[in-house]
């Protein structure tokens, strides 16, 4: 994965619990305290984060895979994503529509990038299922998380609850439940 994950990670870690907590973590697995955004790095140093934050904060790793979702929209956009990702909707729905372009157009950029796919169903006005499909294992969660962090972005409340999973496809049911 690229740094720009791995710096969003380090962002939310030490937001949540400062510098100190982000230099344990790193030392424990020994990885880099800081990542060159636009480099490509393996992804086992994400998965190796995840894990030792998980392991250090006594947080299930799919609760911080969903936080970090969650994060990420927020960390993208401030890190100057925000008028790319304006560009593939200008709501929740087109937005999720539209996802698949937007890893596209990053690709242009980012020649490593292994992105995931989505299938976006509209089921009537307030139901709909996102299919994601990866090659990366156990990451749903964190997909849970981006759902919801873009919901928040476009002030909707949103119940999102997984569906099915046959790997490499996750199936999440999201139910709007209003504006907020």
């Amino acid at each position: 994965m690229y740094g720009l994950v791995n710096q969003g990670i380090k962002d939310l870690v030490i937001g949540k619990f400062g510098e100190g907590t982000w230099n344990e973590l790193c030392d424990s697995i020994q990885c880099p305290r800081d990542f060159v955004s636009m480099q490509y790095y393996e992804d086992t140093i994400t998965y190796q984060l995840v894990g030792a934050v998980s392991e250090k904060l006594s947080i299930p790793a799919a609760q911080v895979l969903n936080t970090y979702g969650q994060h990420w929209v927020k960390y993208t956009a401030q890190e100057g994503y925000g008028p790319i990702m304006d560009l593939f909707g200008k709501d929740f729905k087109t937005c999720l529509k539209n996802l698949n372009h937007l890893h596209t157009r990053m690709g242009m950029t980012l020649p490593q990038l292994r992105p995931p796919s989505f299938t976006f169903k509209e089921l009537d006005e307030t139901l709909c299922h996102l299919e994601y499909t990866s090659e990366r294992q156990g990451l749903a969660p964190m997909v849970q998380g981006l759902i919801q962090g873009l919901a928040e972005k476009y002030k909707i409340k949103v119940e999102i609850r997984e569906v099915g999973s046959n790997p490499p496809v996750t199936t999440f049911e999201i139910r709007i439940l209003e504006s907020i």
